[in-house]
């Protein structure tokens, strides 16, 4: 009895493995009744496990995960997962369904193939992960740019790529939601995605740079440099980098705000708060010829460290006197007797 169902069961699988068998999903429709080749097939359980309805599985439904029928099917091409590719556009897709229904009141629902992407990554995925550009793929739920979790609902998460999001919420990069961190903590070491705590000093710089029409504004600029004053990489190289860009706003110009270079502005040395009294030496100095800011202790601080100086040495004030010469001509003056 047990040498002829081996053997019923060698002949069920040698038609698989020659395409001579019907393959279905779960929604058994007439289109997906077909005949397949075995690496187009899954095991019915993954299909059930992840709602996948169109997946093409085998039409065994309750074939045993430990029984020799199945292994000889894995043998001979069916699959027991789908591929790190499929899986990822199924996130995207579930996504997708559940911003559609969500209303601004709803709570979102993690996709369910990202807890079976994170369940099964160690066993199944890693190897692929590494070979691969997966971290640029854009399919982590996360929270918009410098929000908490507190400050956004459903229709509000968006996904990213896991090369730019980090766990710390911060003023220039999205964080995932903290579900998401949640599920990855109970099942591996988040960094194996690529995901770190914060970005490196020279990411965030230039990140701020390609994103500085939106992110560099005097109210802005306050928390991004105090972001930026604790992270790591701060090195000459990186200070003599910064000196060739203009980042830091100033306002009250006739064209609005404008981005000036760390030489181009200073920090009055007993600066301590967020900000200070202006005096009307302050208001000649900033209209005409020196241009001083205050953004607040912690991004002052980030700003003396990376070259901004609270006075003008005699060689950079002549240089703004040669620089501005015209523009402090044409500024109102204030006039009195003698």
């Amino acid at each position: 009895m047990i040498v002829l169902k081996r053997y019923q069961m060698m002949r069920k699988c040698e038609k698989i493995h020659l395409g001579a068998t019907a393959g279905t999903t779960l929604a058994r429709t007439e289109e997906t009744k077909r005949k397949y080749i075995p690496t187009e097939l899954y095991f019915p359980s993954v299909a059930i496990v992840l709602q996948w309805t169109t997946l093409p599985i085998i039409d065994w439904l309750d074939i045993d995960s430990r029984s020799l029928e199945y292994t000889l099917l894995k043998e001979i091409g069916v699959q027991e997962v789908p591929n790190l590719q499929n899986l990822i556009e199924r996130i995207i897709q579930e996504h997708r369904d559940e911003i559609q229904k969500q209303n601004t009141n709803g709570e979102y629902k993690i996709p369910l193939t990202l807890n079976f992407l994170v369940e099964k990554f160690s066993g199944y995925y890693y190897n692929s992960w590494k070979t691969g550009s997966f971290e640029q793929y854009q399919f982590l739920p996360s929270l918009p740019l410098g929000k908490t979790i507190n400050e956004s609902n459903a229709n509000d998460v968006i996904l990213s790529a896991t090369a730019k999001v980090f766990k710390v919420v911060n003023p220039l990069f999205p964080s995932p939601l903290t579900e998401v961190i949640r599920l990855c903590q109970k099942h591996l070491d988040i960094s194996l995605f690529g995901i770190r705590d914060h970005p490196s000093l020279s990411q965030a710089f230039d990140t701020m740079m390609e994103k500085k029409k939106e992110l560099l504004t005097e109210q802005t600029a306050s928390k991004i440099f105090a972001y930026m004053n604790g992270l790591d990489g701060l090195n000459r190289t990186f200070i003599a980098k910064v000196s060739q860009y203009n980042f830091i706003p100033l306002q009250g110009h006739a064209n609005g705000t404008i981005l000036l270079k760390s030489s181009q502005v200073f920090i009055r040395s007993d600066v301590t708060s967020s900000k200070t009294t202006t005096t009307e030496t302050d208001s000649i100095d900033t209209r005409g010829l020196i241009d001083y800011v205050d953004f607040g202790v912690d991004a002052n601080t980030f700003l003396f460290r990376v070259g901004v100086l609270s006075d003008p040495t005699p060689s950079a004030l002549a240089e703004l006197l040669i620089d501005r010469q015209a523009a402090y001509l044409k500024a109102p003056k204030m006039t009195g007797t003698c």
